[in-house]
């Protein structure tokens, strides 16, 4: 999400669409109540003059490079540069086409965003007062998903099992990845074997020992103690292992784990399917108001001695106690 928690990739809630990109590993859950972890593309289309059809490259996402559409779930206004072209929508009417950006977005339409792009045909010849309208159509694999049957959908950053087995680009090494190899704080979510599911929250892992890590696994919880990347990698390794150790000792900072250890781990657990979600300080796991791990990171708000990431959304998990008549036997 931006730092102001505005979501920028893959967020529907309540059948209301807050971001979408093209196409984004995700996790949703249709009106049976049943949870599907799948690949989701998107067709974002405008409806412009003569039935012209515009492709869209995003809808409430400023992340994303070319023609975004902004909608009221986004926020009050654009938050765009000045140089930023932008129609403003009303009622499937244009109502104001300028090149200054940050426009307001009215409640009965939309703002159509382009910055330092070549307009296509169809955006570039608007006036006031012509119609268009958008239209939104997303599909798994080649299965067509009805928007009214979705109660929430949001993306991840891997699929990371799919049917039982461990997905190629989590297993290839071919391809370097930081993000996917290095050991970070994780999140993740998994459908199980007897139809159950499974979230994980993994902060640290006390199997890794001081020769296990490298200077570069080590600068960011050392940023919490007020050293530097510069300051640390000018240390001594000898120095570096003395303050890994007083932190480790502590248990008060995150070493985390690889994509590749995580997936194993939550196959030989019995997950069918699997996710990984937003991790680093993300991953924060609260029970009954008490935040229970111990998150990564440095920024935000401490609470009850624990550093908290602000985050743009959360799964809620609730349980209930059956009334008394109904688990008596019958």
């Amino acid at each position: 999400p931006r730092l102001d928690g505005i979501p920028v990739s893959l967020f529907i809630n309540k059948h209301n669409i807050y971001a979408i990109n093209t196409k984004k590993d995700a996790i949703y859950q249709t009106s049976d109540s049943e949870i599907h972890i799948s690949k989701v593309k998107s067709k974002l289309v405008l409806n412009g003059k003569n039935g012209k059809k515009i492709k869209l490259d995003a809808i409430n996402n400023p992340k994303e490079p070319g023609l975004i559409l902004f909608t009221p779930n986004y926020s009050r206004s654009t938050i765009s540069n000045n140089n930023t072209f932008e129609i403003v929508v009303r009622d499937n009417k244009v109502s104001e086409i300028n090149q200054n950006g940050n426009n307001i977005i009215p409640e009965n339409g939309f703002v159509i965003s382009a910055e330092q792009i070549k307009l296509p045909k169809g955006i570039s010849d608007l006036k006031i007062g012509d119609i268009i309208s958008y239209e939104i159509k997303l599909y798994e694999d080649s299965k067509k998903l009805e928007r009214q049957t979705i109660n929430w959908m949001l993306s991840g950053s891997d699929i990371m099992i799919k049917n039982g087995k461990i997905l190629p680009g989590i297993i290839d090494k071919s391809n370097k990845s930081n993000f996917r190899d290095l050991e970070h704080a994780r999140t993740a979510f998994c459908k199980l074997a007897n139809g159950k599911y499974a979230a994980y929250i993994v902060d640290h892992n006390p199997s890794l020992k001081p020769y296990d890590i490298t200077i570069r696994e080590l600068v960011s919880p050392l940023k919490k103690t007020g050293v530097s990347r510069e300051e640390a990698m000018a240390m001594p390794a000898g120095k570096l292992l003395q303050i890994y150790t007083d932190l480790n000792k502590s248990n008060d900072f995150s070493i985390g784990i690889s994509l590749l250890k995580l997936a194993n781990f939550m196959q030989q657990d019995g997950c069918l399917d699997a996710i990984n979600l937003d991790g680093g300080g993300s991953s924060t796991l609260v029970v009954e108001n008490k935040i229970v791990n111990t998150p990564a990171g440095i920024q935000n708000k401490f609470i009850d001695g624990k550093n908290i990431r602000g985050v743009s959304d959360i799964f809620i998990i609730r349980w209930y106690k059956a009334p008394r008549d109904f688990l008596s036997p019958r």
